[in-house]
């Protein structure tokens, strides 16, 4: 059964899904921008990128993320590690939290040029950071992008799990609440079910 035929608080597996009508109605706001952004940039005569066009666009593709990791924490829950462990991450929800932390962690790395390329690297003594680095790092390269290869990683993040067609935060949005059906019923099955 497709999610997006399904009205809203449709009950999933015994329960409603109070989160995602508003996630998936910020979602579409959100692509309605993005489409708008699009739009703007390839109306300038001028080049879109010296203008600054595609770095708004990716700010806003970041807090896109950052809503969609909100939404995959709220599937997951405080009690669901033994679950997830038997049913494995959802690789597009592993993926949308990594792209996330990107967005919220890069502002701790510093700015490398390389190659005439900027790239995120980390200070020596921060062990904590270069870890989290290096796993969002291989993660994001593991889905195809190279966030050292790329002048915009996360536009290309998104593109790689949604598609480049406009509503991309909305299909993803889809993905993670039939995902959600699949994780509370092996939860209800584990006896590890949200309260």
């Amino acid at each position: 059964m497709a999610h997006d035929d399904m009205p809203d608080g449709e009950p999933f597996y015994g329960e409603i899904d109070f989160d995602y009508p508003l996630v998936a109605e910020l979602a579409a706001l959100l692509d309605a921008k993005l489409d708008d952004m699009l739009t703007q940039a390839e109306g300038r005569e001028e080049d879109a990128d010296a203008a600054g066009e595609w770095d708004y666009y990716e700010h806003a593709v970041g807090l896109g993320f950052v809503l969609l990791q909100q939404y995959v924490t709220s599937i997951i829950g405080p009690s669901a590690k033994s679950t997830l462990r038997r049913l494995g991450q959802e690789p597009v929800a592993d993926v949308v939290h990594h792209a996330a932390n990107f967005w919220k962690h890069r502002g701790e790395w510093c700015h490398v040029i390389e190659n005439g390329r900027l790239r995120f690297d980390v200070l020596a003594d921060a062990k904590h950071a270069k870890k989290r680095k290096e796993t969002i790092d291989a993660l994001l390269k593991d889905a195809g992008v190279d966030v050292h290869a790329e002048d915009y990683p996360l536009s290309s993040v998104l593109q790689c799990i949604a598609g480049p067609a406009s509503g991309r935060f909305g299909r993803v949005v889809s993905q993670l609440a039939l995902w959600r059906v699949d994780v509370r019923r092996a939860q209800k099955a584990d006896g590890d079910a949200k309260p």
